[in-house]
């Protein structure tokens, strides 16, 4: 169907001199994508005492070094975070993202990595905002370049997917709503994500202890749908 690319003036990160090659540049990705909000990689850094987000990238490149499963803490409940670190022959950056369609995007190209015979990937992930000329929704969007090249997805939709959907909660027959939302349980979608995550870990990273059946909290998760996640997992 047609789209359009919506572009805003992001710069690109470069790295600043190190000569140490200590420094890590830390970012956390945000997926939303609406009218007045475009995907981006904000840049953490304490200004005056206090985590400051304002410097903001569309793209971030380097050679891609090490991958891991994360987690934080927020209003007392833990979750899981997908972790990318790069390398720009100077420093290193660190690309930290929660559980949503434009990160399980990502991560699907980044699947096609493991055809590939080298684990010393230069890569670059840019994120932007598309819209549907038909439909007028807009939607988020990642491309995922290795070596110049645009790594596709390696997992396909449709019939025969083996990607899991979300399930609706039901109550007494009924959906499960909460503040006038559908409420789903997406524990089988973020343990297939978290573990397509960490086949890619296994091959780039130089050593790892992590297994896929070990990185994930098998509680049940409950989601409430944000409306801003309509890529079709």
């Amino acid at each position: 169907f047609p789209v359009t690319i919506l572009t805003h003036c992001f710069q690109e990160t470069m790295g600043a001199s190190n000569s140490e090659n200590t420094r890590t540049n830390y970012y956390q990705m945000n997926a939303k994508a609406d009218d007045t909000n475009t995907p981006v990689f904000k840049k953490a850094r304490k200004v005056n005492g206090a985590w400051d987000y304002s410097e903001q990238y569309d793209t971030i490149s380097g050679s891609l070094v090490n991958l891991s499963i994360g987690e934080k803490e927020f209003e007392g409940a833990k979750f899981n975070t997908f972790r990318i670190r790069l390398n720009d022959g100077s420093e290193f950056d660190q690309i930290e993202m929660s559980h949503n369609g434009l990160t399980y995007s990502i991560i699907n190209s980044l699947l096609s990595i493991l055809d590939q015979g080298s684990t010393m990937l230069d890569l670059s992930i840019k994120v932007y905002k598309r819209k549907d000329n038909n439909t007028g929704k807009i939607w988020p969007g990642a491309e995922v370049n290795y070596n110049g090249q645009k790594l596709p997805w390696a997992l396909t939709m449709g019939e025969g997917t083996i990607i899991p959907k979300a399930v609706p909660v039901m109550v007494s027959g009924k959906p499960f709503m909460q503040n006038g939302k559908q409420v789903y349980d997406n524990t089988e979608v973020k343990a297939f994500w978290e573990a397509q995550f960490l086949k890619i870990a296994e091959k780039v990273n130089a050593k790892t202890a992590v297994k896929p059946n070990e990185s994930f909290n098998q509680e049940q998760s409950l989601d409430v749908e944000d409306g801003h996640d309509p890529l079709p997992f």
